[in-house]
């Protein structure tokens, strides 16, 4: 969108990812695609958990920690 509101919302959102891989030495050009696999690996987990697919007796919430 070219809404400037939501442009550094979403900056906001995303600052602190890339402060990490910055610390971690993540080269620039890689920031997109680290971000990417962060965000898709927390939509996944999300989406299990939501679907019931974590069936082992183990809490969930130390898997997510």
């Amino acid at each position: 969108p070219d809404d400037e509101e939501y442009a550094t919302l979403a900056f906001r959102a995303i600052e602190p990812v890339l402060a990490v891989l910055w610390g971690a030495g993540v080269p620039e050009e890689e920031h997109v695609h680290a971000a990417r696999a962060l965000r898709s690996s927390l939509h996944g987990f999300v989406e299990l958990e939501r679907r019931g697919g974590f069936g082992l007796d183990v809490d969930i919430d130390d898997s997510y920690e």
